[in-house]
Order: C-alpha cells, then sequence, then structure tokens
C-alpha cells in the first residue's frame, strides 16, 4: 500500500455541515464538489458582469436619445420672396377715379398693398396680369380699403372710355400703353332679326332688335326658338320702368346705386321673355337660356342693348336707358334696339309706374305691366 503524500497527510479532517467526521475518501468528493462550485460562481459572476455592463450601457444610450430629443432642431429660417421690382410709368399707365373690369387673376380681399405703385409692382410681376385695380381715396376707411386686384383681358382699354373717371374708391392701370384715341366704331349695320310688338293694332309700337349670335349664341339660340314656336309670346310683359335720374352718372354725386350717382332710380325697363304656352300645343318651348360667357357676350353696358337681368342667364332682359359703367362686364348682353326705335322705348317709359320695396332696393314699377309679342325679321327658309 502505497503511503501518503506529505500533502495529503498535513490534510485536515473535512467535516460536513453537522460537523460529522468524513473519511479521506469522503474528503476527496467534498473538494471535487467545492471545486466545480468555484468554477460555478466565477462563471456567474462574469455572467453578472456582461449584464451590468449591458445595461450601463443601455441606459447611456438611453440618455443619449432622450437629450437628442430635447434639443431643438436648427432649421435654416425661411427667406421672404424679394419684393418685386420698382414699377415703371409705362407698367402703370395711371387711371384715377376708374374702375376696369376683367377676370380676376390675384384676388383683391386677400392681396392688400399700399399704394397703387405697390399694386401696379404686383401686376408686373404676374405673367397673366394686364390690369390692375386698387382702392383707395373714398374707400380708405371701408373693408375694401388697399385691396390690390390683378386682372386680365384681351383687350384692357376697351370700353374706357364709359369707365374712366366715374369711380371715387378705386384707381386702375393698365401695363400696355395706352392706344391713341379713336373714335367709337360706328353703328352696327346688320339688318334686324326680330321686333317687339306692343299691341294687337296694325300701327301698334315696334321695337326692332339686332341679334348678337356671334358673341351671345346661347341667347340668340333661345330667341330664334321662341320666334319659331311662340311668336304671341303668351304671358311676355315688361313689368319694371326705371327712369333715368337728373344726376345720372355725375360726379358731383356720391359714388353709389343707393341714392348716388347710379341710382335710383336705375335706368332701364326689365320684362319676361319667358311665354306660359307655346302657340301651338304639341310645341315645346326652349330651357331658360344659360348666361354666355367671355368678354364678346359681357361688354360694358351701353344704352339702347339688351341684357339678362341679375348677371346670369335668361330669361328676364332689360333694356338700358343709359350708360352703366358701374356694372363692368357684369351682364350678358346679347341684342340692341336700333338706335331710331330707342324713342319708342322711351315713350313707353312715360306710362305710369310706382315705386316698390324689393328687399335691398326700392324699384320702379309700371302699375300696369306692358305685354308684347314677337314679330320675326328673318329671312323666311327657302
Amino acid at each position: 500500500m502505497l503511503s501518503a503524500s506529505p500533502a495529503q497527510a498535513q490534510r485536515p479532517t473535512v467535516r460536513a455541515g453537522g460537523g460529522t467526521p468524513l473519511s479521506r475518501r469522503d474528503s476527496g468528493g467534498a473538494l471535487a464538489l467545492e471545486g466545480a462550485s468555484g468554477v460555478l460562481r466565477s462563471r456567474v459572476l462574469r455572467l453578472a458582469g456582461i449584464v451590468v455592463f449591458s445595461t450601463a450601457l443601455l441606459l447611456l444610450l438611453a440618455g443619449s436619445l432622450r437629450h437628442a430629443s430635447n434639443t431643438p432642431v436648427t432649421t435654416a429660417r425661411r427667406r421672404r420672396p424679394p419684393p418685386p421690382p420698382p414699377a415703371t410709368a409705362e407698367q402703370c399707365a395711371l387711371l384715377e377715379k376708374t374702375e376696369l373690369g376683367g377676370a380676376v387673376v390675384r384676388w383683391g380681399a386677400s392681396h392688400l398693398k399700399e399704394s397703387a405703385a405697390d399694386c401696379c409692382a404686383a401686376c408686373a410681376s404676374e405673367a397673366a396680369c394686364t390690369h390692375w385695380v386698387w382702392c383707395g381715396g373714398a374707400c380708405a376707411a371701408e373693408k375694401e380699403a388697399h385691396q390690390c386686384w390683378l386682372k386680365s383681358a384681351a383687350s384692357p382699354w376697351e370700353d374706357v372710355d364709359l369707365l374712366e373717371g366715374r369711380s371715387d374708391r378705386w384707381t386702375s392701370g393698365v401695363r400696355a400703353p395706352r392706344p391713341p384715341p379713336a373714335a367709337r366704331p360706328p353703328p352696327s349695320t346688320a339688318p334686324p332679326a326680330f321686333a317687339l310688338v306692343f299691341g294687337s293694332e296694325p300701327n301698334a309700337p315696334r321695337v326692332r332688335v339686332r341679334l348678337f349670335a356671334e358673341a351671345a349664341p346661347r341667347a340668340a339660340a333661345f330667341v330664334r326658338h321662341l320666334l319659331r314656336v311662340a311668336p304671341n309670346c303668351t304671358g311676355c310683359r315688361f313689368y319694371r320702368a326705371e327712369p333715368v335720374p337728373p344726376h345720372w352718372g355725375s360726379l358731383e354725386a356720391a359714388d353709389s346705386w343707393s341714392g348716388g350717382r347710379w341710382g335710383p332710380p336705375y335706368a332701364l325697363m326689365q320684362g319676361s321673355l319667358m311665354p306660359t304656352a307655346a302657340d301651338e300645343p304639341a310645341a315645346e318651348l326652349p330651357e331658360k337660356p344659360e348666361a354666355d360667357m367671355g368678354a364678346a357676350a359681357r361688354p360694358v353696358i351701353r344704352r339702347g342693348v339688351l341684357a339678362w337681368a341679375g348677371g346670369g342667364g335668361g330669361p328676364d332682359p332689360f333694356i338700358a336707358l343709359a350708360d352703366h359703367p358701374e356694372w363692368g362686364h357684369g351682364h350678358t348682353v346679347w341684342g340692341e334696339v336700333l338706335a331710331e326705335d330707342m324713342v319708342v322705348v322711351d315713350a313707353l317709359m312715360t306710362r305710369p309706374i310706382r315705386v316698390e320695396s324689393w328687399g335691398t332696393i326700392n324699384a320702379s314699377v309700371f302699375v300696369s305691366p306692358l305685354p308684347f309679342s314677337l314679330l320675326s325679321l328673318l329671312p323666311s327658309p327657302t
């Protein structure tokens, strides 16, 4: 039997937890268990270190993210667009006390400028703008003050003879140079298309009318349809009679249509051009005509023209008894009374009238509405 080594001989007796002495054989197993426990403890401590390190790293990363989220993001300062270049006199072509019409390029209610020159410069910077309208002077204390309307028209100088100097509130300008003075176009020599006949007597008053078929094709088609199926025009009548007041268009009166230079009364004779039935039971009446649009169909209203009332379509026309620059290009103009027949219209306006309230206005109306029929003057189809 081999003797024990010195180390083994000096190893003390190992006791279990209860103090019971262990044999040398048992103590060797205990030593083996103790060694395994040390290895396990070392691994646990290493794993714990990894966990602590990972946790610290996560906390550091979370803190960095929180700091980044609380740090304001610096962005480039938004730059204002540069102001438009100063307008030249040629671009402005200033028209004091004038309101020009046209299609809207920029809405004035949200486009305010301090001066007419600023409004002119804004128009010069817009390719589509041919002219502009700025509210100053008499409207300085009104809601339209400083409004700058940018507009467009094929011929912005058209009808300027009717519009210039007629408004106390608006100033206008045109980018195109003012053309040299031109004579007003000669009256049309086109034959009349129909006549309004006031009565059934052979010598009943007649008012002959030219149709503007090319400029207002919808209105012209409506009238021609009536001439075919309802020339008796049962129910057609003139009911409104607004004489021309002595102060009409006067610059000495206020620029207003509520007691100023534009009425009341309102210088027109208005009626209905929709029959209650066709002359033949089998015939069909036309639908109410829609408004004709475009510059040719909506010129400034001059004395003698026929236009649809209200700015829209038919069937209620009026005959203008005076020029109406205050309405601009707001109505479809589809015909005109022959100049020599306006004396008949003026004579009809001498019939008794009365004033009645139409809500926002006091309207002058015939005491007895004035019925009429239609008489075609067009050549008969061959």
